[in-house]
């Protein structure tokens, strides 16, 4: 079965028949959509100070997957990653907003740029504000995930990613979580209000984003506590590639910051 998804449609996957998390889907990328891989791919870098171009060809999202896999075992923690990646997150975010009213580097005082921003969250209606944070992640975000569909009921607006691409490609609970569910649930409700909660199901590979959720207590959250995938890349398919940028074969295996993350409440 082929999807066409991403921006104008011009991304295809195509499925396996009986597709599971385990088989294989074939993408082809747009020429916008490999903009934007690269262009996350060199961001990712940045978060543990890696040479993106030592993991391939920046445009390719097998290269992405190399570096958000060596950003995970680079030893900053879930803790930290979650706030770095969310970092990249808000960056991405407020890109297209007018510099002053996110950056407290400028001229304008912080608390003025944070009230700025209040105001123009605090125009836009509840609902209006979920779906449209709802739409992003679908169509905006498609390069990242894969095709998806939206559907809103009982105040919640639910982004359904029919095979996250992203955890295809790592085969990593500890990516998906703390690279993935957590800085943009935190992300999606600092910049805009909303509440998110990013449901992943590592047995299908699928994954559900309700906006408008509040997501569970940490310490409850079975992401959060869900055991490391079977073959766990550290997985083999990448193993050559840490190798060639003189990474030790033993770190490839063992790592249980895959497991079980700690819990941290946040705001």
């Amino acid at each position: 079965m082929i999807e066409r998804y991403s921006f104008f449609g011009a991304s295809t996957a195509r499925y396996p028949a009986y597709a599971t998390r385990a088989t294989e889907t074939s993408y082809e990328d747009s020429p916008l959509d490999a903009a934007a891989i690269a262009a996350s791919a060199e961001a990712l870098a940045g978060v543990a100070r890696l040479d993106a171009d030592a993991y391939g060809e920046r445009s390719e999202y097998a290269t992405l997957a190399r570096i958000a896999l060596a950003t995970h075992k680079s030893g900053l923690g879930p803790g930290a990653l979650r706030d770095r990646v969310a970092d990249v997150m808000r960056e991405s975010v407020r890109a297209g907003a007018p510099p002053f009213l996110f950056d407290a580097k400028t001229p304008v005082l912080p608390d003025v740029a944070a009230a700025a921003a209040d105001a123009a969250r605090a125009a836009v209606p509840a609902e209006a504000m979920r779906e449209m944070t709802g739409a992003v992640a679908g169509e905006l975000a498609g390069w990242m995930f894969g095709p998806s569909s939206r559907a809103t009921q009982g105040g919640v607006t639910t982004v359904t990613i029919k095979k996250c691409r992203y955890l295809e490609a790592t085969g990593c609970v500890g990516v998906c979580a703390s690279m993935c569910k957590l800085p943009a649930q935190d992300v999606v409700f600092s910049e805009f209000g909303v509440r998110l909660h990013v449901e992943p199901d590592f047995a299908t590979g699928s994954c559900r984003m309700h906006f408008g959720k509040t997501p569970p207590p940490e310490s409850t959250d079975p992401a959060l506590r869900a055991p490391c995938l079977e073959g766990c890349a550290r997985s083999a398919q990448f193993a050559w590639y840490e190798d060639s940028i003189d990474e030790k074969a033993d770190d490839l295996l063992g790592d249980d910051r895959c497991g079980a993350l700690p819990a941290r409440s946040r705001a």
